[in-house]
């Protein structure tokens, strides 16, 4: 009989733990699509103002949330992510203009990736 209880408290914190990493994996995945979405938009509007100012604020995001996604996900994606960002902040001119776009589409490429690949679901773990 312990050991049932053992085993249902382990289950419970392992499905409680999915649905929160899940959540969060969610909520990042759309604030990733939606930043970028109009960072591209300013790009191509030539609005390098706001285009930089909201790629400091992806950084910034990323900067808070790092810590949390190292807990959940591999330290080498996270580290490409990481270097995207730090390039994407370099291109605030019009001349680098598809190099900012190829990035953007990089990085939100990576984020999505990694945060489906460490999603708990039947078709990751087997």
């Amino acid at each position: 009989m312990k050991a049932l209880i053992i085993i249902v408290v382990i289950l419970a914190v392992i499905i409680v733990s999915d649905v929160l990493s899940a959540n969060f994996f969610a909520k990042e995945e759309d604030y990733y699509k939606a930043k970028i979405e109009k960072i591209k938009e300013a790009i191509e509007n030539q609005d390098t103002e706001y285009a930089q100012q909201s790629i400091e604020a992806i950084h910034d995001h990323w900067d808070q949330r790092m810590p949390l996604w190292g807990i959940l996900c591999d330290h080498m994606e996270l580290e490409a992510i990481d270097i995207l960002l730090h390039r994407l902040e370099q291109y605030p001119h019009p001349d680098y203009e598809e190099e900012a776009q190829n990035d953007l589409i990089e990085v939100l490429r990576l984020v999505i990736y990694t945060a489906r690949r460490y999603r708990f679901e039947v078709q990751n773990i087997f």
